[in-house]
């Protein structure tokens, strides 16, 4: 009559070899399986009830045959003993402790990388998946109604974090990665402070090289940059402007040979090798494409291919999320195979492979949440500060990751205080209890799952 967890008499009758009739809810239905070991009827329901006792009166050799089915758990039907009964619990338990150890986040003493919103408001593409500058999006044209300032950083203020931080462990530094970071007033001093402080540039670019041109940006950014990640999102001309809206297929393809070349001469006389990655968002419209981006990174002495799923900003975008059905999910693991047989097969000049980054199956509970193991790959390791300065636990939509907490601003605190504070050192003690980070698209597997 009412949800028993696990009654003792239905192992008792199933250790005997007797059927049982039980209600169809809680710790009961879990043990007893309709016309497996036993008959369900429907929970409070007399007739149900009768109509199911009928039905073993009526058959013995049916309820013979139900009874010697035993308990399912086990293949010989019996019920554990105790001891094995302790053991599955110390199980549960070890391995919820053992999970919860592997997701541990610890802080470093200070963020090995800095992403600074550099310029949010400024960019010559109009790509559809752009927080800021998608066709679909309502924010620049309220920025524009509301005729609010254009967001640009303080150069000061990269200047008074860059040099906290690099005392702390500071390795790299990331410049603007909503806006095109090479229209920021002041890009090339950054690159000044960088080498200044023995920084290493970590460049996100949409690859139309505004106001030098792609030779001149890449001799000045090559020899103080550990990798320069160029958005792209086709393989075909026609993919790449329909998504990355104003882009010129052919100029990026030259521009991508000009830089490359100046990298591997750069690196032919002694000089550090930059890595080029071409960066993409895993779409609807381009997931057929994914094998054929990777073969022409190959010819193009791309290093790696490396992308996320979507943040399904607008409702315009939702049926492009790769993750937003079991079937897209299946379309998507056929692609992740093709990508990775491109990369085995399609080398790059100096014989490598390209490397692929969060180009992995997932399974069909992904929709919710794409890595259960996964940790996060930003807290207690890389900060962003947005333009106004206000210091930022990770790369999440803006509206989403404010759901997080506040969490201090770099122009009213020292680094070292906020990277300390209790709401920072609560949300690194607490983000898998946090609906966005179950769900975040940067989680990956543990190696080796």
């Amino acid at each position: 009559m009412w949800v028993e967890n696990s009654p003792i008499v239905i192992h008792e009758a199933l250790q005997a070899g007797l059927p049982v009739i039980t209600a169809d809810v809680g710790g009961m239905a879990e043990y007893v399986r309709h016309e497996e070991n036993g008959l369900l009827f429907r929970h409070r329901d007399v007739a149900s009830l009768s109509a199911q006792m009928q039905r073993l009166a009526a058959d013995p050799e049916f309820a013979g045959r139900l009874g010697r089915r035993g308990y399912l758990q086990r293949e010989d039907g019996q019920v554990p003993d105790i001891l094995e009964h302790v053991e599955a619990i110390e199980g549960i338990y070890r391995r919820s402790i053992d999970r919860r150890e592997a997701l541990r986040t610890d802080a470093m003493p200070g963020p090995w990388r800095f992403t600074f919103d550099t310029n949010p408001d400024t960019c010559n593409l109009k790509c559809v998946m752009c927080e800021e500058h998608s066709p679909h999006s309502l924010l620049q044209i309220r920025r524009k109604k509301e005729k609010r300032p254009r967001r640009e950083m303080p150069f000061e203020l990269l200047h008074k974090v860059i040099a906290e931080a690099a005392v702390r462990g500071l390795r790299e530094v990331i410049p603007s990665t909503m806006g095109e970071p090479l229209l920021y007033e002041h890009f090339e001093g950054i690159i000044e402070l960088c080498r200044a402080h023995a920084v290493k540039l970590n460049l996100t670019t949409n690859g139309t090289w505004p106001r030098l041109g792609a030779r001149a940006w890449a001799e000045r950014i090559v020899p103080v940059t550990s990798d320069v990640k160029i958005s792209w999102n086709g393989a075909t001309s026609r993919t790449q402007e329909a998504i990355m809206v104003g882009a010129d297929w052919e100029r990026a393809l030259a521009d991508v040979r000009t830089f490359v070349e100046v990298r591997d001469a750069h690196a032919a006389v002694g000089g550090d090798r930059c890595r080029v990655t071409f960066q993409l968002t895993f779409l609807e419209d381009n997931v057929d494409e994914l094998a054929d981006i990777v073969r022409l990174a190959a010819s193009l002495g791309v290093d790696r291919v490396k992308g996320h799923h979507l943040w399904a900003h607008f409702d315009a975008i939702r049926d492009q999320s790769m993750r937003r059905s079991p079937a897209a999910i299946a379309r998507w693991n056929r692609a992740v195979v093709a990508a990775r047989a491109a990369a085995e097969t399609a080398l790059l000049p100096n014989g490598l492979r390209v490397l692929l980054e969060n180009i992995f199956p997932l399974d069909e509970g992904a929709v919710d949440e794409i890595a259960p193991q996964g940790r996060c790959p930003f807290l207690g390791r890389e900060v962003w500060i947005n333009a106004e300065g206000r210091f930022d636990p990770c790369c999440a939509p803006d509206a989403q990751r404010r759901t997080l907490g506040e969490f201090g601003n770099v122009r009213e605190n020292s680094l070292d205080d906020l990277w300390g504070a209790p709401a920072y050192r609560h949300l690194l003690a607490s983000w898998r209890t946090r609906s966005l980070c179950a769900g975040c698209n940067m989680r990956q597997p543990p190696e080796g799952a």
